[in-house]
């Protein structure tokens, strides 16, 4: 199956989008020390990084030049502004 580049961008958006959300959620959880939430976040943080790095080896190479990608590939969260 053969995605458009306009697929594949909105696919790449979601999952930084998601990725942010997700870092977001983890300092909220990490200061209010709820173990449980910190990892089930951190659980999907590391899927998210992974379907980030599959998208990028398979049709996005562009991605290894976002911004966020060293903590893509680090499995660190985002920096939440």
């Amino acid at each position: 199956m053969k995605l458009s580049e306009h697929t594949v961008s909105a696919i790449a958006r979601a999952l930084l989008d998601a990725r942010r959300e997700l870092s977001k959620q983890l300092a909220y959880w990490r200061a209010r020390q709820y173990t449980a939430h910190v990892d089930l976040v951190t659980t999907e943080l590391r899927e998210n990084a992974n379907a980030l790095t599959e998208l990028a080896d398979a049709i996005a190479p562009w991605l290894r030049q976002h911004p966020d990608w060293p903590s893509v590939t680090a499995n660190e969260p985002l920096t939440t502004n």
